[in-house]
């Protein structure tokens, strides 16, 4: 489908290349495939802590050995100055303000968010409560509330529309994070110093690193999109279609992601990286997928029947793939929620002993 480009949300490149950074690309690759698009590959490179830059290339290895196909590699890295352009835009147009505001923050700089965010009682991502004090996970000290000029966007309701999301309950968590920010004010501005930057009311204010990137998706050319990461990350999603819902023109549909757990302790090393067939690698993760959960577990039994199949076969289980049919007459998520509900592997080996 020509105008159309399926792509990752900027991953995040680690030392050790896990399993769990191989679904997204596969993803891109099996379906792009399909739908006969444009196939984006995203890389999180922006980072106030560690340079992600060296460990690029190892994860692009593992891609290779994968033989996952596409048409392009995106840095973000590269963007930072067309991010910080719509950071500007956001300001101009009055959805970003510049004013006095309380902030949480701890001393190494991991949490700093506006106060007006924080729930009592629960804990973050990146911090927990210890009766009445909240704790960064990270530095372990005590995370502390300063009043001081920031950036802050205002969430409003008329710009948190309905999202086009894979599986379909994903809405649900969406319309949640939607129900807890709107008339919230997000914090954009960063107390620590970082390269990105821009100047506001005569102020050199600071932008942080993970509002830039989720502005990713306004950089493609291409109008209609489907972006695919973890239903890990359905805040990063929002805020992307939030934004998008402000300034951007595109057609978004989100894939997210089951998350997987390893409760039967599989050495991925030995069952799916050391196999030298890059197909089996690309179905063991496609067929462990099961889209109506939102975690399940790896499933040893998928792999020893991919296992026992020759590499003939193998071939021919993943060319039924590429053949499910599509009709993209229908809106983009009934197209996708349809054809990741086909890849099925008992539905798929019926085919191939046929």
């Amino acid at each position: 489908m020509e105008n159309l480009t399926i792509t990752t949300m900027p991953i995040k490149p680690y030392e050790k290349t896990n399993i769990g950074l191989m679904i997204a690309p596969t993803l891109v690759d099996i379906i792009g495939s399909i739908i006969k698009c444009k196939k984006v590959l995203s890389f999180n490179l922006l980072h106030s802590f560690d340079n992600k830059v060296p460990l690029l290339s190892n994860y692009i290895e593992k891609i290779k050995e994968f033989n996952i196909n596409y048409d392009e590699i995106i840095k973000d890295i590269e963007y930072s100055g067309d991010y910080l352009k719509k950071i500007e835009e956001l300001y101009n147009k009055g959805f970003i303000n510049l004013k006095q505001g309380n902030i949480l923050r701890c001393d190494c700089g991991k949490v700093e968010m506006a106060s007006e965010c924080i729930k009592d009682g629960r804990d973050g991502d990146l911090y927990y409560w210890d009766n009445d004090k909240i704790i960064c996970k990270f530095c372990e000290k005590e995370c502390k509330h300063y009043s001081q000029k920031n950036l802050y966007l205002k969430i409003k309701k008329e710009f948190c529309t309905d999202i086009s999301i894979s599986p379909s309950f994903s809405k649900k968590g969406i319309n949640n994070l939607a129900k807890n920010f709107i008339d919230k004010n997000i914090l954009v501005s960063k107390n620590r110093k970082t390269d990105y930057y821009i100047y506001v009311e005569g102020c050199k204010i600071y932008v942080d690193i993970d509002m830039l990137w989720t502005m990713f998706n306004q950089i493609e050319e291409n109008k209609n999109q489907i972006l695919i990461a973890s239903n890990h990350q359905l805040y990063e999603m929002f805020i992307s279609n939030y934004i998008n819902n402000i300034i951007g023109n595109k057609k978004v549909h989100y894939i997210a992601t089951p998350y997987l757990t390893n409760k039967e302790n599989i050495n991925f090393e030995e069952k799916i990286f050391s196999n030298e067939n890059s197909l089996y690698k690309k179905m063991a993760i496609l067929y462990n997928l099961k889209w109506k959960y939102q975690t399940l577990n790896w499933n040893n039994g998928i792999l020893s029947i991919l296992n026992k199949l020759s590499d003939e076969d193998l071939k021919e289980l993943y060319n039924i793939l590429l053949s499910l049919p599509v009709d993209l007459s229908f809106g983009m998520e009934d197209v996708i929620n349809s054809l990741l509900n086909d890849i099925n592997l008992t539905a798929n080996i019926k085919r191939l002993k046929r």
